[in-house]
C-alpha cells in the first residue's frame, strides 16, 4: 500500500490516529485529532498517555477551545480585487487568483508580477466544479473508511494518501505537495473542500487526468524559476508538520521529505539523513528547514563553509565537524 516513504510516513500518522479514535470512542474525534496532532506533535504515546489521564471535565474544556472547523473561502474584498486585477489585466478568474494570492492580495504588486512575467494567462479555462466535488467526495470516502472524522469535510488521512498514489503510481509525493502549495491548503494533510474545488477548478481541472497534467506544469515551473521553488519547498513545512501549532518538524518525517524535494541534489544526503536521525535525534526547526537549501549549495568539500560569521544553524555546523573529520 505504501509506494514511497513519504506516503508511508503519512499512512503511518493515519494509522496512529486511527488506533486513538478506536481506543476513545466515546470522545469528539475533533478532540482526540487536537490531542495528537497539536500537543502530542504526531507522537502515538504521548497523545495516549494524554488522553488516558484526561477526565470528562478535561475532554469538555478541550472541545470548547477548539475553534470551527469551517473552511475559509475568499472574502469580498478579495473578490472585488479579483474583479478589479481581471479589468485591467483581461485574463480569466484563476490567473487573477493566482497573482493575487501571490502577492499578498495588493492589486498593483499582483499586476507588476503579471506584466514583468509577459502578461499571459498561464492559468486556463476553468474547470468542472461539479467534476472536482465528484473527486473530492470519493476521496473523502475514502477519508472516512480509513477513520477520518465523518464530520469533517476534507481529504485526509488514507484519502489523501490514495490521492497521492492515484496521482503518481510510481509513487513519487511531490505531485501531492505541489498542489497544497497552489491551492494554499491550511491544514497540515489535509484538503477542505473550498480549497480542492475552489483552488483547483481555475486551473482548469476537473478530472484526475486533468490534475495529473496540471501537476506536470506545475513541475516544470519549479525546475525553472527558482524563486518559485524556494517559495513551493518553504510551503512544504507548513502542510507536513503535524498540527497548527507545531513549531517544528519531526527528524523522521524531515528527512523524509528532504529525500522527495532535493533527491539526487546532494552527495551528503545519506550521510545527513543518518545523522539528523541517529546522532541529533531532535527535531528540525522551521530556520533549519528554510536555510537547508542554501547550506547544500556549499562546495562538496565544505571549503566555503563559514561556521563563524555565516549564522548557520548549530545543526550544520555540527554535521559540517563531523563530515569533515574535525570533531
Amino acid at each position: 500500500y505504501c509506494t514511497s516513504r513519504l506516503v508511508c510516513l503519512l499512512f503511518s500518522r493515519t494509522m496512529s490516529e486511527g488506533k486513538l479514535l478506536q481506543k476513545f470512542p466515546q470522545a469528539n474525534p475533533r478532540v482526540v485529532k487536537y490531542i495528537f496532532q497539536e500537543l502530542a506533535g504526531g507522537n502515538y504515546q504521548i497523545a495516549l498517555d494524554t488522553l488516558t489521564h484526561m477526565g470528562p471535565q478535561q475532554f469538555k474544556e478541550v472541545e470548547a477551545s477548539l475553534p470551527s472547523a469551517g473552511p475559509q473561502k475568499m472574502t469580498a474584498v478579495q473578490k472585488q480585487r479579483c474583479t478589479e486585477f481581471k479589468g485591467i489585466a483581461g485574463c480569466g478568474q484563476g490567473c487573477a487568483q493566482k497573482y493575487l494570492s501571490q502577492n499578498g492580495w495588493d492589486v498593483e504588486s499582483a499586476l507588476n508580477a503579471f506584466f514583468t512575467a509577459g502578461g499571459v494567462d498561464d492559468v486556463g479555462d476553468a474547470g468542472d466544479a461539479g467534476q472536482l466535488e465528484e473527486l473530492f467526495n470519493k476521496y473523502k470516502e475514502i477519508s472516512i473508511k480509513e477513520g477520518a472524522d465523518e464530520s469533517e469535510d476534507r481529504i485526509q488521512g488514507g484519502g489523501l494518501t490514495q490521492l497521492s498514489i492515484d496521482l503518481d503510481k510510481d509513487g513519487e509525493d511531490l505531485p501531492l505537495l505541489l498542489i497544497a502549495w497552489q491551492i494554499g491548503a491550511k491544514e497540515s494533510y489535509s484538503f477542505s473542500r473550498d480549497e480542492f474545488v475552489d483552488g483547483l477548478e481555475p486551473f482548469g481541472v476537473g478530472t484526475l487526468s486533468s490534475l495529473q497534467q496540471k501537476v506536470n506544469v506545475w513541475k516544470q515551473q519549479i525546475q525553472g524559476d527558482r524563486q518559485q521553488w524556494r517559495e513551493f519547498y518553504r510551503s512544504v513545512f507548513d502542510f507536513v508538520k503535524s498540527g497548527k501549532a507545531a513549531k517544528t518538524l519531526d527528524a523522521g518525517l524531515a528527512t523524509g521529505v528532504w529525500g522527495v524535494l532535493l533527491r539526487g541534489q546532494w552527495k551528503w544526503m545519506d550521510q545527513w539523513v543518518e545523522y539528523v536521525n541517529n546522532v541529533h535525534k531532535k527535531a528540525i526547526s522551521r530556520d533549519v528547514w528554510n536555510l537547508f537549501p542554501d547550506f547544500i549549495a556549499c562546495k562538496p568539500d565544505f571549503s566555503d563553509y563559514d561556521a563563524d560569521g555565516g549564522a548557520w544553524p548549530l545543526l550544520f555546523d555540527e554535521f559540517v565537524e563531523k563530515a569533515t573529520g574535525k570533531q
